[in-house]
């Protein structure tokens, strides 16, 4: 198989800039650079790792991926089975056109408080993409609906009950049955277990990584706590302020990171070991503002291997065996990452 048919999604200098408006007029006076140029490509069957601090703009990728927001610009390409092969780019396609592709991507949210119709039955949850996609009621599916909640370890004879009835980690798994319902090739999966609490984020993990396994599944897994991303993602890529610093495999990164970004990211992991002595790196200052991004590379204010050319020059993207960082000093820093 090449590299090329093993790949489902491709997201090409992908952008989302939101406009910010002020006066009686509502003039744009600029934009706020959620989404600022970003590529990296989903392998079919893999779990890809996006990792950031809040605010990076991780989520908003998630969401012109599956056009939740109209991206700015760029390429968002999905190689979908049904279109022979041929690419399609969901960036510009019309909503009436994406209604042919909605079923083989499907997003797991963050809060599963607010992700749920409080006003719903799980069965019109969980059987409202059906209803939506082939126009019948929701009592046709029953069956259907009884067996996604299997599945994800829920019993079937709940499914006339209230979102209210359930705890945190039955909610979240509602939402993966709901997703799960048309049977996608892609899910988006927005940080879905860091509303949990630990015990139960284990559980919600080890779920998806079953019904992966079970339905062939590509997630684009995003997250900001690195010991659950290295424990379920293949690849690994590094958001900062709208910007992908870093990707690779996920044990290679953690081993041997190659941007000072994630070094600080990685210092920050717990260790099992209570005798290892491991460096904290705490980033000086806030993240700058994405509406007014600073020159150069835009970690060069929070960096302290930051040089001149930092501060003037954006670096470019290098790679080598498949280990890519955009980081003027890739080459010549050593990082201390997590054995």
């Amino acid at each position: 198989m090449t590299e090329h048919s093993r790949t489902l999604l491709e997201v090409n200098d992908l952008k989302m800039h939101f406009p910010i408006r002020r006066g009686v007029l509502k003039r744009t006076v600029g934009y706020v650079r959620a989404v600022d140029g970003i590529s990296f490509a989903v392998r079919r069957g893999e779990t890809l790792g996006l990792v950031g601090e809040s605010g990076c703009g991780k989520t908003t990728a998630g969401r012109c991926i599956v056009r939740a927001y109209q991206p700015t610009s760029g390429e968002v390409l999905y190689h979908a089975d049904s279109a022979g092969g041929a690419p399609v780019d969901f960036a510009q396609l019309s909503h009436h056109d994406l209604r042919s592709f909605r079923h083989e991507i499907q997003m797991i949210f963050q809060d599963p408080y607010s992700s749920l119709n409080p006003r719903m039955t799980v069965l019109d949850i969980v059987s409202e993409p059906l209803v939506i996609r082939e126009g019948k009621t929701p009592t046709k599916f029953k069956e259907e609906v009884a067996g996604l909640l299997r599945k994800v370890g829920l019993r079937p004879e709940h499914m006339n009950r209230y979102p209210n009835a359930f705890s945190g980690g039955q909610r979240q798994r509602i939402g993966i049955a709901r997703a799960l319902a048309l049977r996608p090739s892609l899910i988006v999966c927005d940080e879905p277990v860091s509303a949990l609490d630990v015990s139960v984020q284990a559980q919600v993990v080890n779920l998806l990584q079953d019904l992966q396994q079970e339905f062939g599944l590509t997630y684009l897994f995003i997250a900001h706590d690195l010991s659950v991303v290295q424990h379920i993602s293949s690849r690994v890529a590094v958001m900062y302020l709208g910007k992908i610093m870093e990707l690779a495999e996920s044990s290679r990164l953690y081993r041997q990171p190659l941007h000072p970004y994630t070094e600080a990211l990685l210092s920050a992991v717990p260790s099992t070991n209570p005798d290892l002595k491991r460096e904290r790196i705490v980033l000086s200052g806030d993240v700058p503002n994405p509406a007014k991004p600073p020159t150069g590379c835009v970690f060069h204010t929070r960096c302290r291997y930051a040089q001149d050319i930092c501060r003037q020059q954006v670096p470019a993207w290098r790679e080598r065996d498949g280990h890519g960082a955009a980081c003027h000093f890739a080459d010549e820093l050593t990082l201390t990452g997590v054995h």
